[in-house]
């Protein structure tokens, strides 16, 4: 039921949502551009 791909989908698409809001913008790109 909790596969990993799901879950790392998951996170995947909450991350860009909260971009979208515009919020934690800095953090993505921190997290992302490494």
């Amino acid at each position: 039921l909790f596969d990993p791909i799901s879950m790392d989908n998951y996170f995947k698409i909450l991350s860009i949502l909260l971009v979208t809001k515009g919020k934690g913008f800095g953090f993505y790109c921190s997290l992302y551009s490494r």
